[in-house]
């Protein structure tokens, strides 16, 4: 088999041929892949440097101390099943079943990840593809335990299953937290606005499943730095988009924005930016009982000049990715929704470290995928 590998930390990746293919692990699954999302965490796992403000950068061994190079990254996989290990009584996989996988583990030892909330584990962190197991950028790889390994739908085509545990999932989970603020102004008043921030491949994936999900009435708006993602967003089913043209005044932007809302104002804000910026912006936007929900990773702070009293009135809320059971829902909501995924670009193996230098430099529109 083939895989692209980091041999050691800041290192080029390595196109190696392996000679055998991974035994499925004692009561595990081995996975032939067939596609594996490029996404831009792996970007920072390829730099070993992950910026979480205030001056601190982790590196990948702060995250996991166990792991070890050379390093195989891509967890965004779908493919099929290829071998099922002994003692694997926990399933019903069969040799060949269409899949993907979620690869947010934690330590496999706590009451959270029994309890199918591994994205939680306070544990060391396993994550497959990231500080943990070999990922995708391998024609194989091993699963430990058949549960994170779900069967799709027959009318859910790979390519776009591949993104569903990592950029749809995280979207997904983002308006779960906005939903019960939505549908609170939607009864009292009739309608609500949902401001996405960030036109990229999670705010187009986040506005499929607040179209698919949020109750009627909602108005969905788009905002980006970008006039041709802006057009894009509503080919893919905005409702209005708002230019923040870095050129414009923090009070322009925010005046231009809640124009666009319901009674003046913003009920609730997805930010897939989280920049101090967008931040102080979201806040400027939000109505009296509005949520906000945070979702970028990595850099910037958060600065709040506000009453604490303002905290009483409107909620803020962390995002990152989402549990299995949010996975098992939102396969089930592809399933039965036509959900109009970003625009998809196919690549090969060998091509992984040109798309994440584009990637880096902000020149990949929509979501790119290794094509096995």
């Amino acid at each position: 088999m083939k895989r692209m590998e980091i041999p050691c930390s800041k290192e080029p990746m390595i196109l190696k041929d392996i000679d055998t293919i991974p035994e499925p692990p004692k009561g595990g699954v081995t996975i032939k892949a067939a596609f594996c999302g490029i996404c831009h965490s792996d970007v920072h796992m390829f730099d070993d440097e992950f910026d979480i403000g205030g001056g601190i950068f982790l590196k990948t061994q702060d995250i996991n101390p166990n792991v070890e190079y050379p390093i195989v990254l891509g967890h965004e996989i779908s493919g099929t099943v290829h071998a099922i290990g002994e003692e694997a009584d926990n399933t019903d996989l069969k040799v060949g079943d269409r899949v993907i996988v979620y690869p947010w583990l934690g330590c496999s030892d706590c009451g959270l990840c029994d309890g199918e909330q591994a994205n939680f584990c306070c544990g060391q962190s396993n994550y497959i593809g990231c500080s943990g197991p070999n990922g995708g950028y391998s024609e194989y790889m091993k699963v430990t335990n058949p549960k994170y390994v779900l069967k799709l739908p027959d009318n859910i085509p790979l390519d776009i299953a591949a993104m569903l545990p990592c950029s749809a999932l995280t979207g997904y989970n983002a308006v779960s937290k906005v939903k019960p603020t939505i549908e609170r102004f939607i009864n009292a008043k009739g309608k609500a606005t949902l401001l996405v921030i960030g036109a990229g491949g999670l705010g187009l994936w986040c506005l499929q499943t607040a179209k698919a999900v949020l109750p009627e009435g909602t108005r969905i708006i788009i905002s980006d730095i970008s006039q041709p993602k802006l057009e894009n967003a509503l080919a893919h089913g905005a409702d209005d988009t708002v230019l923040w043209d870095p050129s414009f005044s923090k009070e322009d932007i925010i005046n231009k924005t809640k124009e666009k809302g319901s009674d003046g104002s913003i009920q609730a804000v997805i930010d897939f930016v989280n920049s101090a910026a967008t931040s102080s912006r979201a806040m400027g936007v939000l109505s009296k009982g509005g949520t906000i929900a945070m979702v970028g990773l990595f850099g910037g702070s958060l600065e709040i000049s506000l009453p604490l009293f303002a905290f009483l009135l409107q909620q803020i809320h962390g995002v990152f990715v989402g549990s299995l059971d949010q996975l098992k829902e939102l396969v089930q909501l592809a399933s039965n929704t036509k959900l109009k995924p970003p625009e998809i670009s196919h690549v090969k193996l060998e091509e992984v470290p040109e798309m994440l230098a584009k990637l880096r430099r902000g020149e990949i529109t929509g979501r790119t995928l290794v094509k096995f």
